[in-house]
């Protein structure tokens, strides 16, 4: 009889660390691809300035709208939420184009090798960010049904592991850029 107690007991106990252990793998995982979306973003973030010196030297009159994408390409590197980065994104994305239709009205501009780069460039930047919000929101998907769906969720509570937000845009901000 007290061995089986004593089973028993070793069996709860397993089953305590082997749910704390689950939760905290889904945790890093998501941790893990939020850090990989980050680096994405901020590579994004650093090529913002060289695609807008390159457009200074064509269009040097069209100052506020270069000034408005280096104020967004800062904000977008403040952003530590991933509301934040959310919101900075469609930002960056609609200053991207917004940079893209100055470059329409000069032609020279399109012709620029460097130019042609940094768009190209900007263009894969862009799947990779596109790649990294679906494994984001994969991982945030299995641990938010980890912690909703019974008997996890009991687990959840004790262990106060919640759920992530996913990176969503509004259905404006769905719209793919065209570069």
């Amino acid at each position: 009889m007290l061995i089986a107690l004593i089973l028993v007991i070793v069996g709860i106990a397993l089953m305590f660390i082997g749910v704390w252990n689950y939760f905290m793998r889904k945790k890093n995982q998501v941790y893990n691809v939020s850090a990989s979306l980050d680096a994405i973003l901020k590579k994004r973030y650093d090529l913002i300035p060289n695609l807008v010196q390159v457009v200074k030297g064509y269009a040097a009159y069209e100052q506020t709208v270069l000034e408005s994408i280096l104020s967004i390409r800062n904000e977008g590197e403040r952003a530590r939420t991933i509301p934040e980065k959310g919101l900075a994104d469609v930002k960056a994305v609609k200053g991207i184009n917004q940079l893209f239709a100055v470059a329409e009205r000069y032609p020279d501009l399109k012709a620029d090798k460097e130019f042609r780069f940094l768009q190209a460039s900007l263009n894969e930047v862009e799947e990779q960010i596109s790649a990294a919000r679906r494994a984001y929101n994969a991982s945030v998907q299995e641990i938010n049904t980890a912690v909703a769906v019974f008997p996890l969720n009991l687990f959840a509570k004790l262990y106060k592991v919640t759920a992530f937000p996913f990176f969503a845009l509004s259905d404006s901000e769905r719209k793919v850029p065209l570069f």
